[in-house]
């Protein structure tokens, strides 16, 4: 009997409201998601990249929009031996954007 009141009480609590890490999971999502748009439009790339962009950010760009159109990719990936030290950063921050999309 006590098993089942657990289980019941385990059921309940999983079907209600999210918990407060699940909020803050959803509203980084919903930042992230926010933040590939820019990297998308060029909008504020110096500021998403954290001043590390020389010139247009097009290296940082180009390795955050690769992240994001290959699903699956890991930060090895982004390996700065062989795409550049710019695409590699922005490889990097887009595999993390990715994977909370």
């Amino acid at each position: 009997m006590r098993r089942a009141v657990l289980i019941a009480a385990a059921l309940l609590t999983s079907c209600g409201a999210p918990t407060p890490g699940e909020e803050a999971m959803a509203e980084l999502s919903v930042s992230m998601r926010a933040e590939a748009d820019m990297v998308r439009r060029g909008v504020d790339l110096p500021l998403i990249f954290d001043g590390r962009c020389t010139d247009d950010c097009s290296g940082h760009r180009a390795g955050y929009l690769w992240a994001l159109d290959h699903p699956g990719v890991d930060t090895i990936d982004c390996d700065p031996a062989r795409q550049g030290r710019s695409f590699a950063e922005g490889c990097a921050k887009g595999v993390v954007s990715a994977s909370l999309q």
